[in-house]
């Protein structure tokens, strides 16, 4: 199997998970770094890029033991994920199939200081899908298998996410068949939709970290569990008599609740 990546890939940390796994699961494995030329953004996409970049998580990807069993399935094609043109692929290497990751109707590469998902934020899209496609030509393709992901409110971790689970969509659709299936055509991100995905990304933001101040200032705790002492029923005596524990800084409590005999046991595990 070819990869064909960019070069500024080969040194970022986004697309590592997905080489180190296609190195651990492919016998013949060959990295071919492209020379690109990025696609020109404005300087607020290039300032929202550095905030994404900020607030964005960690997301890890464990290799499965089945992985394993793909070697023999991967010699002969061509991994497209770069700004190299198709028809350049095809004639340095006509006799490998040629796949790539698309969204929305372009090469995968084209998002990495974009991130996908911006419309499906702007208009509260249920999903985002990503299609694995097979090129007949340099102008016809065909969809091999698509995958779909929850909407999370960063197009930057959307786009760390589909990387981190992208090497298992291709893995699977190793033994699938073409489809018939409608691809997705090329769209341009319009003004108001990023519009609204600012205005999307930066109230959740804002919500996150009002909840922070209010329970470091108030002690207040949205949606987790705390613990209280005291004794007899709670179904007689109600909640009066008991005492609340504070809540310790980077914690998190579940409650466990028993019946043994006369006495009503309530735990907390954190």
């Amino acid at each position: 199997m070819k990869l064909l990546l960019n070069k500024n890939a080969l040194q970022s940390n986004v697309w590592l998970s997905a080489i180190d796994y296609f190195k651990n699961v492919c016998d013949t494995f060959e990295i071919i770094p492209f020379s690109d030329i990025p696609p020109q953004k404005s300087i607020f996409q290039k300032i929202q890029y550095t905030v994404e970049v900020r607030f964005a998580g960690k997301i890890n990807y464990k290799e499965s033991i089945f992985d394993k069993l793909i070697d023999h399935f991967t010699t002969k094609i061509v991994l497209n994920l770069s700004g190299c043109d198709v028809g350049k692929i095809i004639e340095e290497y006509p006799d490998h199939e040629i796949w790539a990751i698309e969204y929305e109707g372009r090469n995968i590469s084209y998002y990495e200081t974009i991130g996908i998902g911006v419309n499906e934020i702007a208009h509260h899209g249920e999903n985002i899908r990503v299609d694995l496609v097979k090129y007949i030509d340099d102008k016809k393709k065909c969809l091999i298998e698509s995958a779909f992901y929850n909407p999370h409110y960063s197009a930057y971790r959307n786009f760390k996410k589909m990387l981190s689970t992208m090497p298992r969509l291709f893995i699977r659709s190793l033994n699938s068949e073409s489809k018939s299936q409608i691809l997705c055509e090329e769209t341009q991100l319009v003004k108001q939709s990023y519009i609204k995905y600012l205005t999307c990304f930066y109230w959740k933001i804002f919500k996150k970290y009002w909840t922070v101040l209010t329970n470091r200032f108030f002690g207040y705790y949205d949606e987790r569990w705390t613990m209280a002492i005291g004794e007899g029923s709670i179904l007689n005596d109600g909640l009066s008599k008991m005492h609340i524990q504070p809540m310790p800084d980077n914690e998190f409590w579940a409650q466990f609740n028993s019946s043994v005999g006369d006495h009503h046991v309530t735990t907390a595990e954190y």
